[in-house]
């Protein structure tokens, strides 16, 4: 691949945020689908909005995914989800 294709600022821009949106993209299907391609809301979505919160709040990223993975814990425990 000629090395000037890829120079570009605009090149440069879409392969920087391209895998940003890949993982958003993976996280919200893993977040709602359910059986069959169907939306579920369930704990793993609202574990998914404490991390989006802490995330917003720049908390510490080990603590964002212990507080996400207890809340869809308790949240299952309680049976919902």
């Amino acid at each position: 691949m000629p090395a000037d294709l890829l120079a570009g600022e605009r090149t440069s821009r879409i392969t920087t945020l391209l895998p940003v949106a890949l993982l958003a993209g993976l996280v919200v299907v893993q977040a709602v689908a359910g059986e069959g391609g169907a939306i579920v809301v369930d704990a793993r979505l609202v574990a998914v909005g404490v991390a989006v919160v802490l995330l917003v709040l720049r908390a510490n990223f080990l603590l964002v995914v212990l507080a996400a993975a207890a809340v869809a814990a308790l949240l299952r425990l309680a049976g919902w989800g």
